[in-house]
């Protein structure tokens, strides 16, 4: 080895090194944040179908179980992950749930007041419509539901 090349391995190595490093660190919390959004999305579904299960239960009723079975879904699955909210509205019409959460990264990755901060937030929202045709012609019920939401609403 010439003395001028003395020490160059050292220095390409402390250079590069921090890039692959964060190379890395950027993948893991990806992998991360698609985790957690897949466990998101599946708690989501399952709670907005549990209108089917009480369908002939009052609306805070078939609400609490929605809220229920999405925190059992979400409790010790998600990763890195401050306290999820969950929202939830039920109507004579819909179901609708909204998750909402954050992963927790690194300020690196997430400097304050930029688009990377908003890109690690969750908002999942699931929707289901409690009308099934099948059951509008077999039972008077849900129609019931939906003529007296209209007039409470007005419209």
């Amino acid at each position: 080895m010439k003395e001028s090349q003395k020490g160059s391995m050292t220095l390409e190595t402390t250079l590069i090194m921090p890039v692959v490093l964060m190379m890395i660190l950027i993948m893991l919390f990806l992998v991360l944040h698609m985790y957690n959004r897949g466990i998101m999305t599946n708690a989501a579904t399952r709670g907005v179908k549990q209108v089917f299960y009480y369908e002939n239960e009052s609306n805070d009723m078939i609400e609490k179980e929605c809220i229920r079975v999405v925190m059992s879904d979400l409790e010790g699955h998600l990763v890195a992950v401050t306290e999820p909210e969950v929202h939830t509205e039920v109507s004579g019409t819909k179901v609708k749930i909204t998750i909402f959460g954050k992963l927790n990264v690194p300020e690196l990755l997430a400097p304050k007041g930029t688009i990377f901060e908003e890109f690690w937030e969750y908002k999942i929202c699931k929707e289901m419509h409690r009308v099934n045709p099948g059951e509008l012609i077999q039972g008077g019920q849900q129609i019931e539901n939906i003529i007296k939401e209209v007039n409470e609403n007005g419209s």
